[in-house]
């Protein structure tokens, strides 16, 4: 049989069993192979690694879809467009990983674009992936002599008695940069919503870091001491992150579909007593109490036309989600696929998370362009992973570090209400940035 010649091939494999746990062996792969493009993502009980890219699909500012630098013809709408593009994809029984900037919102919402930089959506197949699972090691290639290779690698390193090198703790410099035009954007912000503009919207400020931080040893440090729902590590040439998402926007698998909302903050001290009674203080706070529920019917309305009848329902609600040095509280709205829907349809429908942007969505995005000073780029946006059978698991990028270039930077975000007052809210991305700062490393 003659081979179809758009065909990448297919994906060779091997297993392993290896005696250091996933994290470590992960991020030693990681520093060991010093890819230019990888993903890290960490979900449920597994960590994957794509390495390299056989398959791109980019959408540019223009709102255009290319596959391979080439044009796809638009459809309908954007969801269709992504989904008769990865119909087409070249490798049998694929999976690819992607993330989107927030500003894609502004796409996915009809409305002028700010400019940001690079891609608005990336989704790439690897050439390589490896799975951690316990200690359980699966390998795929879609070239023999890369597989033989990575098989060497993974051996070479599970044989070290240590696999993550030593580093030492990096002070993250001034926290509190940018506290007056945040202070002052939250007091507009309340004044607008109090004259009913809109119902909430979620403020964010960024924090230059030192540029020596070693994003591959920080992410192993704190995740070490952060309890997220995903944590994720990449780099794409210029652009290198890491994280620890507090939510997912989306898990999508055998029609089963869920979105996460989390919405409601206190302090972790790491004393009993004093969480303990930041805890009660957060479940009977009206503050949080109403930008919570706000949060949730937003996620229900959003939910309901991609769920067939009678499957949508709220399995958790105002449930407490501890995360690193902050605890929420959370939310979790479920249901069934409709007919004729899949992901991308659901992901574009989602997108951007309504604890990453506000309510009614359109007026939130337009406070966040006029009372933040930057395009926030994969700050707030998703790192997520699809497949073939249509599954998708994306996570609410926040909790993260982020270089470009020679700039590293920090950056988080408060859920701004008519009842928020700007010292809270900024005391609130105080502690967020907190779970992250403390366990920067270098060299």
């Amino acid at each position: 049989m003659m081979q179809d010649p758009h065909s990448l091939g297919h994906y060779h494999e091997a297993r392993l069993t290896v005696a250091h746990p996933p994290l470590d062996l992960a991020v030693s792969l990681v520093l060991a192979l010093a890819p230019t493009r990888y993903v890290l993502y960490e979900m449920r009980d597994c960590i994957r690694i794509a390495l390299g890219a056989a398959w791109n699909l980019d959408i540019d500012q223009a709102g255009t879809v290319r596959c391979g630098g080439r044009r796809v013809e638009p459809r309908q709408t954007l969801a269709d467009t992504l989904t008769a593009a990865v119909a087409d994809v070249p490798v049998p029984e694929w999976r690819a990983y992607g993330r989107a900037s927030f500003e894609l919102a502004y796409l996915a919402q009809g409305l002028a674009l700010p400019k940001a930089p690079g891609p608005l959506l990336r989704l790439s197949i690897p050439t390589s992936e490896i799975v951690i699972h316990d200690r359980d090691v699966l390998l795929r290639s879609l070239d023999e002599r890369d597989l033989a290779r990575l098989v060497d690698d993974v051996s070479h390193l599970d044989r070290r008695a240590e696999l993550v090198p030593p580093s030492r703790p990096l002070q993250p410099g001034n926290l509190d940069h940018g506290h007056e035009s945040f202070m002052a954007g939250v007091a507009d912000a309340v004044s607008e919503m109090r004259a009913r503009a809109y119902d909430k919207v979620i403020l964010s400020r960024d924090v230059p870091i030192p540029s020596e931080v070693d994003l591959p040893l920080s992410y192993h440090a704190g995740r070490l001491r952060n309890t997220p729902a995903r944590s994720f590590l990449l780099r794409d040439d210029d652009l290198e992150a890491y994280g620890f998402s507090p939510e997912t926007l989306l898990e999508l698998d055998g029609g089963r579909i869920s979105t996460q909302p989390l919405a409601g903050t206190r302090a972790l001290s790491g004393r009993p007593e004093e969480d303990t009674r930041l805890r009660e203080d957060l479940l009977y706070d009206a503050k949080e109490i109403a930008e919570h529920a706000v949060s949730v019917r937003l996620a229900m309305q959003e939910m309901e036309p991609l769920c067939a009848p009678d499957t949508m329902g709220v399995s958790e609600f105002m449930a407490i989600k501890q995360r690193g040095s902050v605890q929420h509280l959370g939310s979790l709205v479920r249901g069934r696929l409709a007919g004729g829907l899949g992901p991308w349809h659901a992901f574009l429908r989602l997108f951007p998370a309504v604890t990453a942007s506000g309510i009614p969505k359109i007026a939130a995005l337009d406070s966040i362009r006029r009372h933040e000073t930057s395009v926030r780029g994969l700050y707030s946006g998703c790192v997520f992973m699809t497949d073939g059978s249509g599954a998708m698991d994306a996570a609410l990028v926040l909790r993260s570090v982020y270089r470009t270039g020679s700039r590293c930077w920090l950056q988080a975000g408060a859920g701004v209400v008519p009842l928020s007052s700007p010292e809270r809210e900024f005391e609130e991305t105080s502690e967020k940035l907190a779970s992250v700062a403390r366990h920067l490393r270098r060299r």
